[in-house]
């Protein structure tokens, strides 16, 4: 899970950073480019297991009172199981 924090981390110093003169909806755009990212990450780590990883991430970050960080491992797990979800068959 390394690799996927520190993914996150220099995602965080970029969001700080790289966003100068960016509207809200060019910020907005770029937060779902680095979600899923992070989201194809986790997959390629963890394979099925990484909504998983994911949600239990999200839930010890919650848990410590770090909601910006636990929103966003939220939004990874949302990701993964959306993805998940469109590769289900349909009856």
């Amino acid at each position: 899970m390394g690799v996927i924090v520190a993914m996150i981390e220099e995602t965080q110093k970029f969001s700080a950073n790289g966003t100068a003169g960016l509207s809200s909806e060019e910020m907005g755009l770029q937060a779902k480019i680095e979600i899923s990212k992070a989201a194809e990450l986790l997959v390629d780590q963890h394979g099925r297991d990484a909504d998983i990883v994911a949600a239990r991430r999200a839930d010890a970050l919650l848990c410590e009172g770090n909601t910006t960080e636990g929103a966003r491992w939220l939004a990874i797990f949302r990701r993964i199981a959306m993805s998940y979800l469109r590769r289900a068959p349909q009856n």
